[in-house]
């Protein structure tokens, strides 16, 4: 864990001052993404601590806009080269794993994705939220058969790229509900959402590179 905290730091320097984010959505849910840049001479360790680096800046950025970043809440002022740090240290997690921060009116819900080249975040202090986001790229017939719905498989028949709207309802719902990979991935129908949850799905492009989010909300 220090070693990763170590190049998560390091990032944080990096990054700060160099990227952009947009909004996809504010209001009850606040989202946001930002598209990072990639060394291809990195490890697997570097590249996930890169990630992770840039989607907590995003989160911080997204705080400050709302109005969230308090400094007796974080212990920092937002502009402190300890503010990342002191959002991992400050950051709780329910009995579901699900992280959110303990605001002064009520907790601050959060969760977090990244994907080669693209990190998003979701926030929310009044429903549970999950997001996924996935580049589209080939997928073989025995992963589709595996974790898809008969009902999905006809979508994706009709258009591949389908694969990966299902796939990021999948992992934004199994996050909302705090389960990850043991919900049963096969048994969430992204076709079928339940009634009760919000379901909200974009398509982002970086002029090169196609990318799906998906966001998950609501009341447990």
């Amino acid at each position: 864990m220090a070693n990763h905290l170590a190049y998560t730091h390091l990032y944080m320097f990096i990054v700060a001052e160099a990227m952009d984010f947009s909004w996809l959505i504010q209001g009850e849910y606040a989202a946001a993404y930002a598209f990072c840049d990639e060394d291809p001479n990195e490890n697997a360790k570097e590249r996930h601590a890169r990630q992770h680096g840039h989607a907590f800046w995003l989160l911080q950025q997204m705080l400050i806009s709302m109005d969230l970043w308090k400094e007796e809440v974080f212990g920092v002022p937002a502009t402190s080269p300890l503010a990342i740090r002191a959002m991992e240290e400050r950051m709780d997690r329910g009995v579901d794993g699900k992280p959110f921060f303990t605001g002064k009116a009520g907790n601050i819900l959060f969760n977090i994705t990244h994907t080669k080249g693209l990190v998003a975040c979701v926030v929310s202090t009044t429903r549970d939220v999950g997001i996924d986001a996935e580049c589209p790229r080939e997928v073989s017939e025995a992963v589709i058969l595996r974790v898809c719905s008969k009902e999905e498989q006809d979508a994706i028949r009709r258009a591949p790229r389908a694969f990966f709207k299902a796939w990021t309802y999948k992992e934004a719902y199994s996050k909302f509900l705090g389960e990850g990979f043991h919900a049963g991935f096969e048994t969430l129908d992204s076709c079928h959402p339940p009634k009760c949850v919000d379901v909200m799905v974009y398509d982002v492009t970086d002029g090169t590179r196609d990318y799906v989010i998906t966001i998950c909300g609501g009341v447990l």
